[in-house]
């Protein structure tokens, strides 16, 4: 079953680059206790994936036992967004059951955090006889039918007693605690994103829903792919027409008529090109304000790096050190009104955004007005909001009551829909 297009996400970061659906049947269900069950390898662009599967998990909130099912990165070099359904199969009707979608950020080269372990997940290629499950793979490209693939996977639960799991949100990974044949403790970690709490154990075994057939399940998982874009590969977009010839005038400072003072050095600029590319310095020529008169401008609000890529970008439309300069040349660019180059660091802000960070690009995006990087910060935070709020810069937004309502408001949000949250 495909994703309707119309369920895209509308960030501005994302664009769809592929959709399938994954089946993977687990075979002796009711046996499957506390051993962590991993699917076998599936691919779609240029990346693989698994699924890992929790039979049991208690959920010390409510006290029940809960199935649980996560999405694995297995590899890729892209940094992607996914957004997945989790369904299992009516095996009387084949209609999908229980569907719930999330939605995880990861991180280019790796999964989501963390080396991918194998302690404990055995493939088929250490088979021992103590537990076999298969799956098959439906994938779609554009225009494309649905395929078949088919693979298998071996569990081998004589090796490997897991004692408890322990699974939080994206991007930490996904942990539990287990015990090898010599009962030494083992730390499984995934680049894994998920649903700890997908159905209880209750209604997975109700004969009622239909779920269990021959003492086996069905779990389908829709994925949409997007992928991340690189904001100087985006640049051309811009239309700013300028030639190579203005970065030289502004090198040489040729026919220069006005000096730019910053951290007591100077810059050279052009009044006609100031003016042509922001509003601000434009009004401050067609009047009598002192820097018109003395033809020197004094900024003290920023340093003289940061007015430097600010001067580099009116004239070529480029930032030469954007990773490094990205948070002042926002203030920069909303002081002086520069739209695009505005965008431009919003695009690179979002493509950055950390545990670590999150609280000041969060302060510094509602300073600025700058609407499609909060969204970003704020799902990113909702995601990690356990981490987020055990670093340093939590105290940024601590203290902001009005950023507190919206993190709230989005948390809620995310519960309304879903009608579950991902710890």
């Amino acid at each position: 079953m495909s994703i309707s297009n119309n369920s895209l996400y509308s960030c501005y970061l994302r664009s769809e680059v592929n959709q399938f659906t994954y089946e993977y049947t687990i075979d002796g269900i009711r046996e499957r206790n506390h051993h962590l069950i991993k699917s076998g390898v599936f691919h779609a662009d240029e990346s693989s994936w698994s699924l890992i599967i929790a039979p049991i998990v208690k959920n010390i909130t409510d006290g029940n036992e809960y199935l649980g099912v996560f999405l694995n990165r297995e590899s890729g070099d892209k940094a992607v967004w996914t957004k997945y359904t989790f369904s299992l199969l009516n095996w009387s009707t084949n209609d999908k059951f229980n569907a719930k979608t999330n939605s995880c950020f990861f991180n280019q080269n790796t999964g989501l955090h963390g080396q991918r372990a194998t302690n404990g997940l055995v493939t088929s290629g250490s088979m021992n006889g103590n537990g076999s499950g298969g799956g098959h793979q439906r994938q779609r490209s554009a225009g494309h039918q649905w395929s078949p693939l088919s693979d298998n996977i071996v569990l081998n639960p004589g090796n490997y007693e897991v004692l408890r799991f322990e699974f939080s949100s994206p991007p930490n990974p996904l942990l539990s605690s287990a015990r090898d044949v010599n009962r030494s403790p083992v730390q499984l970690s995934s680049k894994s994103s998920g649903i700890k709490s997908y159905i209880t154990r209750d209604s997975l075994f109700d004969a009622n829903n239909h779920l269990v057939d021959n003492n086996k399940i069905t779990i389908a998982c829709e994925i949409c792919l997007y992928t991340i874009v690189d904001p100087l590969e985006s640049l051309e977009r811009f239309d700013l027409n300028l030639s190579q010839d203005y970065s030289a005038l502004l090198k040489d400072g040729k026919y220069a008529d006005v000096k730019i003072i910053a951290d007591s050095q100077e810059l050279k600029a052009h009044k006609a090109i100031l003016s042509a590319r922001s509003p601000v310095f434009n009004a401050m020529f067609s009047s009598e304000m002192l820097e018109t008169r003395e033809n020197v401008i004094r900024i003290d609000d920023l340093s003289h790096e940061v007015v430097s890529e600010l001067l580099t970008f009116m004239y070529s439309g480029k930032v030469a050190n954007l990773s490094k300069v990205s948070k002042e040349l926002l203030s920069a660019a909303d002081k002086y009104e520069l739209p695009q180059l505005s965008e431009l660091c919003e695009k690179h802000l979002m493509s950055s955004v950390s545990v670590e960070s999150a609280p000041e690009i969060l302060v510094l995006s509602h300073l600025h007005k700058a609407a499609k990087l909060k969204a970003v910060v704020i799902e990113f935070i909702i995601a990690n909001r356990k981490d987020v709020m055990k670093s340093d810069n939590w105290d940024l937004i601590r203290n902001e009551p009005y950023l507190l309502e919206e993190l709230f408001t989005a948390l809620s949000n995310q519960f309304d829909k879903f009608g579950v949250y991902v710890n």
